[in-house]
């Protein structure tokens, strides 16, 4: 009869830390098998887009995104591994706990020594295997992803970039009209040039932004060539929040993880000047409409802190009647109902006796296949986010011709950007070899001396949007510059001109630590 062995703090200690070590390289195991499929199904749904856009979408709030995006998600990265790596280590643990309490493939003499060894061995054995599987191909879809870049710019030291180009805009001369223009601008979520006809100076067959394209042709805008181009994507403005940092305030949204003020939520880089700040220090009153909650991204904080902003958005739109109680339509509510507020809200702006900035932001572009709305050309249904481009190609001209008509008009600078290349990865393949895709940009009704400057070919990037949208209202800039950007309307030379893409992202990836370090 065997004596029962006496528990010993050894054998206690031993114990906890064989479970810990196991423990441990499950995690481990877990880790690199969700990090592979994530990675995975951000390149598949998002395409080129940076791995800094992934990292700045996983630390801020899920508030007000669409719950398709995450259900995605779960279904691409988190079921896969729950079923490759997930079910194989229990399956593990399970025949380690046959070996330890049913002696399985151990012969009966010395069992107990060897049973003790042998589903240890095992535990350990086959949770390294589960890790080595997890973790095989995660360098090569994290070079083809640029995480390996994020990393490696994020160990860089810094250089003296900003110190030899950004400008202070608190440091700098602004002097406006002695009657100060109004400001619209629309941010249009994925515009791209891209989707003009070849003749134009687009990449398709067939023209998506026939109006768009007119609007450009008609009035000012900036291009890369002598045809239809427009902004180049630089490093840390390729997501709609950074996209508005950089062309409102002139710095690409580069927040190290570590340092980013937006995970206590309370601000949001308080010591940069931005758009919104001047316009409000000259007596101007800012607004954001958009159909989403503005919460999401940290757009709401960004617009409060620089500008005060009052939001039109969806929470607005339920609690204002635009839509009813119950609504809800992908985002929030689809770009038609987002005019149509916008309409209200903007003639209620313009009543007042100050001057004001409109900004608005559509969504019915956005990857991966666009939101449809009534007025969508259905014949075009098999093509659904062709469909939805130019459906966005006509509510904007719509909403541009309708402010044409409105007594304010006059005095008002209009301005419209697309925010970011599109993350579609489905609807290039017709594009000609080595065309180049750029963000749409139009200026319209512009101050008398402006417009003979447009379409002039140079290379520019949304942080030059910043000094240019205020030349466009009339403001003169001392030095003509602002942050990293340069006003296009304006002989100087943008940054990117005078470093080159290369440098300039490069440089912009390197020095991530700057903006937290005399910003926040």
């Amino acid at each position: 009869m065997e004596t029962k062995k006496k528990i010993t703090a050894k054998s206690v200690i031993t114990t906890i830390l064989f479970v810990l070590f196991i423990i441990l390289l499950g995690t481990i195991a877990v880790t690199g098998r969700l990090l592979f499929e994530s990675l995975k199904w951000l390149r598949d749904a998002w395409g080129d887009v940076s791995f800094t856009t992934a990292v700045f979408q996983m630390q801020t709030p899920m508030i007000g995104v669409d719950s398709n995006i995450v259900n995605e998600y779960v279904e691409a990265a988190v079921v896969p591994t729950i079923l490759l790596c997930g079910i194989p280590l229990v399956i593990n643990l399970v025949i380690a706990l046959l070996i330890r309490h049913f002696h399985f493939f151990i012969p009966v003499s010395g069992r107990k020594k060897e049973r003790k060894l042998t589903y240890r061995f095992f535990m350990a054995y086959g949770a390294l295997l589960v890790i080595l599987a997890s973790w095989i191909d995660v360098p090569a879809v994290a070079e083809d992803t640029g995480m390996d870049d994020y990393i490696a710019n994020s160990l860089k030291g810094g250089s003296s970039f900003y110190q030899d180009y950004y400008v202070y805009p608190e440091k700098v001369s602004l002097t406006f009209p002695e009657k100060k223009r109004n400001l619209v601008m629309i941010y249009m979520e994925s515009m791209e040039t891209t989707y003009a006809s070849t003749d134009v100076g687009g990449g398709k067959p067939e023209n998506y932004i026939p109006n768009l394209t007119q609007l450009a042709f008609d009035n000012a805008f900036f291009s890369d060539s002598a045809e239809l181009g427009g902004c180049t994507q630089t490093f840390g403005s390729s997501w709609t929040i950074a996209a508005m940092l950089a062309s409102t305030s002139g710095v690409p949204y580069v927040i190290p993880v570590e340092d980013n003020s937006m995970i206590n939520y309370t601000s949001f880089l308080p010591g940069l000047t931005a758009l919104g700040d001047i316009l409000e220090e000259n007596g101007y009153s800012n607004y954001f409409c958009c159909g989403s909650d503005a919460r999401f991204g940290g757009r709401r904080l960004y617009l409060t802190d620089h500008g005060d902003y009052h939001f039109c958005d969806f929470l607005f739109a339920l609690d204002n009647g635009y839509v009813p109680e119950d609504y809800s339509y992908g985002w929030g509510m689809e770009d038609k109902k987002v005019f149509m507020m916008a309409k209200a809200e903007l003639s209620r702006a313009a009543a007042s006796d100050e001057p004001f900035n409109f900004t608005i932001l559509t969504a019915d572009t956005h990857f991966p296949d666009g939101i449809t709305c009534e007025d969508c050309d259905y014949s075009m249904e098999e093509n659904q986010y062709g469909m939805c481009i130019s459906c966005s190609d006509r509510h904007v001209a719509a909403f541009v011709h309708w402010m044409q008509k409105q007594d304010w008009y006059e005095n008002t600078t209009v301005v419209l950007i697309g925010d970011h290349l599109s993350m579609n990865e489905t609807f290039w393949d017709d594009l000609p070899a080595g065309y180049e895709r750029h963000m749409y940009d139009c200026f319209l009704n512009l101050p008398a001396g402006l417009n003979e400057r447009h379409m002039k070919s140079r290379q520019f990037s949304n942080e030059d949007y910043f000094p240019t949208i205020l030349a466009a209202m009339g403001v003169q800039i001392e030095g003509e510059r602002l942050g990293l950007g340069t006003n296009l309307f304006s002989e100087e030379e943008t940054v990117l001109e005078e470093v080159g893409p290369d440098r300039y992202n490069d440089e912009l990836a390197t020095n991530m630590t700057y903006i937290t370090a005399h910003f926040d």
